[in-house]
């Protein structure tokens, strides 16, 4: 896995359901994942029929590709200075 994946999956949104009041988390790698499948033409309408889906609008896109993009350029000069980014946990 590369750490740029590992970043989208360590790092989550955290909600309260509505239903019960608890919270549940949902990775950002899954928020990203729905976003595509919207911008990809998924034809579903209602979240019963695919949940996942759903997760697309609860952050701006732009912000997971900036996090991406930082991300990268993190491992790359960590790289050059001869060392790697790491997920402390």
């Amino acid at each position: 896995m590369s750490t740029t994946s590992a970043i989208l999956d360590a790092v989550c949104l955290e909600l309260p359901c509505p239903q019960c009041g608890q919270s549940y988390r949902v990775p950002l790698k899954v928020i990203g994942l729905s976003q595509q499948m919207l911008h990809e033409g998924c034809p579903v309408s209602e979240e019963r029929e695919c949940p996942p889906v759903f997760y697309g609008p609860l952050l701006d896109p732009a912000l997971l590709d900036e996090l991406q993009a930082v991300w990268t350029r993190l491992e790359s000069q960590a790289l050059a200075a001869g060392g790697r980014v790491v997920i402390r946990g």
